[in-house]
């Protein structure tokens, strides 16, 4: 049986658990795109992003990538002939040309229950608004930012007293949102009762109730 080829799209050390359960599953990405190296430390030196040292610590062939539109960054992308795309805080929109490439899917995992926070930096956003939960969303990517149908949602309740990185770490330990790739469709019929459900939960949680 042939194996899904998968190429991978992520920057930060938040994309880092995903990547890692993929390389331990049937998803292996065959390769992985990354952003350039960023002047970090007092030094201002040039750090490569945590993505890229996870994949070469993998021995997965890593694409630098400013933008799209550079160095014969679609071509490179096309001869690796994806199966599926998967996108975690990447850092860049994809354009149609981009999204015609892989042959069974793109998905992205957002750090937000969508809709609510679409774009950049959903985690700061639900810790300063004193949101009572947030979660990840696993979704097919579409043109217009974080706008495609869902696959499916899970619902972490926000503690008071967590700041945005740990809670940036906890959501990106949820391992489910790229473990179910070939279950997308089941995942989608159950994310009302899900959702209505943790809801609940959370605020409850939050307002000392026991459940």
């Amino acid at each position: 049986i042939a194996m899904e080829r998968l190429v991978f799209f992520g920057s930060p050390a938040f994309a880092l658990p995903s990547l890692d359960a993929l390389v331990s599953s049937e998803f292996k990405p065959v390769l992985v795109v990354t952003q350039p190296a960023r002047p970090a430390g007092r030094g201002k030196k040039l750090t490569p992003t945590p993505v890229r040292e996870r994949a070469e610590a993998h021995g997965i062939p890593v694409r630098i990538l400013e933008s799209f539109g550079s160095g014969g960054a679609l071509g490179e992308i096309r001869s690796a002939a994806p199966d599926f795309v998967a996108v975690v805080s990447f850092g860049r929109v994809f354009p149609a040309a981009a999204l015609a490439i892989a042959k069974t899917a793109n998905v992205n995992v957002h750090a937000s229950l969508l809709p609510r926070y679409r774009g950049a930096s959903p985690v700061n956003r639900a810790v300063v608004n004193g949101d009572a939960f947030t979660g990840i969303t696993t979704m097919e990517m579409a043109e217009a930012l974080d706008a495609g149908p869902m696959y499916l949602q899970r619902i972490v309740p926000i503690d008071p007293t967590e700041n945005a990185g740990r809670l940036a770490e906890r959501l990106a330990v949820l391992r489910d949102p790229l473990e179910r790739l070939p279950r997308a469709e089941v995942a989608r019929q159950q994310l009302g009762i899900l959702i209505r459900e943790a809801e609940r939960q959370a605020l409850e949680t939050r307002d000392g109730v026991a459940p």
